[in-house]
C-alpha cells in the first residue's frame, strides 16, 4: 500500500511538472540616459490568453524587488518598459519571470557589461 502511494504521488508530480512551461529566455535593454529598462521575456505558447507570464520580479542590487503582474501576453513574448531611478548607478540586476501554469526563469545581468557596450558605441 505504501509503495502504491509513493508511485501515485511520483506520477502526479511528474504530470504537473510536464504541464509547467517556463519562459525560454529573458533579455534586457537598459537606457542609462533616461533611467529606463526594457524587459523582453520569450515565452512561446499555443494560447497566450490562457498561458502567459503572470508575474515578473525585478531586483536591482539590494533594493526591494519591483513586482509586476500581468493577465495575458501577445504572441510569444511579454515585453514592457519600466522607469528605474538611478539605473546608471546599479551594478546587478536579477529578473524572475513566472508562468501562470507553473515554471519560472531567473536571469542575472551584470549592468557594467551593458554600460561598457554603450560607451563603445
Amino acid at each position: 500500500m505504501k509503495r502504491l502511494l509513493v508511485v501515485v504521488t511520483f506520477f502526479l508530480m511528474l504530470c504537473f511538472s510536464v504541464y509547467a512551461h517556463r519562459p525560454i529566455a529573458i533579455k534586457i535593454e537598459p537606457d542609462f540616459k533616461n533611467d529606463k529598462l526594457t524587459i523582453r521575456i520569450i515565452h512561446p505558447v499555443t494560447n497566450p490568453r490562457k498561458r502567459y507570464i503572470k508575474k515578473v520580479e525585478v531586483l536591482i542590487d539590494d533594493r526591494k524587488p519591483l513586482v509586476y503582474r500581468f493577465f495575458f501576453q501577445i504572441g510569444d513574448k511579454k515585453e514592457f518598459s519600466i522607469s528605474v531611478p538611478d539605473l546608471d548607478k546599479a551594478e546587478k540586476l536579477i529578473i524572475r519571470a513566472y508562468c501562470v501554469k507553473g515554471g519560472m526563469r531567473e536571469e542575472e545581468f551584470n549592468l557594467k557589461e551593458f554600460k561598457d557596450k554603450e560607451l563603445k558605441k
